[in-house]
Parts: structure tokens; sequence; C-alpha cells
């Protein structure tokens, strides 16, 4: 009886042990977050790339469009100046109607935490083209 307690404790310390090991693994993950200041995060490069999943879609900002066409750097630049691509993209709350991109879109509904966060970093740095 005494040798099933002793295993029963050992698979208790190992379980939490795992446990353990398990938590480290995903916190040494979130170190390696992109920095803002030690990385620059260009349009052509970077965001480009991601203009075209998110917004640069049929019906939504593609070539032409009423609601701001962002299929190149230059043609989003009156957007960039007022501020509003900040505003619509990282400030707005979830949930607003305003917000993008918007939960109707017939793209992606919501941005990758880590396309935000290289969006973040491309305003920060004052939208670097190239």
């Amino acid at each position: 009886m005494k040798s099933i307690k002793n295993v029963f404790y050992l698979g208790m310390v190992l379980g939490l042990l795992c446990c353990a090991a398990c938590t480290a693994d995903q916190l040494s993950d979130s170190s390696s977050e992109l920095s803002c200041s030690d990385d620059a995060v260009i349009y052509d490069n970077q965001i480009k790339p991601l203009i075209d999943t998110y917004c640069n879609i049929p019906e939504c900002h593609d070539d032409g469009s009423s609601f701001g066409d962002y299929t190149t750097y230059a043609k989003m630049q009156s957007i960039l100046n007022e501020s509003n691509f900040q505003n619509r993209v990282l400030d707005k709350p979830d949930g607003d109607v305003q917000k993008m991109p918007p939960p109707y879109s017939d793209g992606p509904t919501e941005i990758a935490d880590a396309d935000l966060e290289f969006i973040r970093c491309w305003i920060n740095q004052g939208y670097p083209e190239n």
C-alpha cells in the first residue's frame, strides 16, 4: 500500500513539473516580440502585405474605392497624415462600428496580434515607406 502512495505522489510531482515547464515555454515565446526601437518597420517590406491582406480587398480599400484607395503608399498618404488610419485600426475599441476591419468584411474581420504590432511600430516610426 505504501508503494502505491509513493507512485501516486511521484505522478503528482511529475505532473506539476510538466505544467511548470509548459508555462515557462509560453513565457519565453512572449519575450521574442517585435521591439519597435530596434527594428525598422517599413511599408514596402512589412506593411504592404498586411494592407493587401486586411484592407485592399474588393468592396473596401481596393483600386479607386470611395472609402480610400490603399493600393499604394502614395494613395494612402492623406489618410496617414490625418491619423485616420491609426484611429480606425488601433485606437477604436473592439465592437466600435468604425473599427477596421469591420465585422462584415468579405476578408478578415480581425487583425492578428503580431500584425497589429508591426502596424503599431510602423505608425510610431512615422510611416516609413522604404
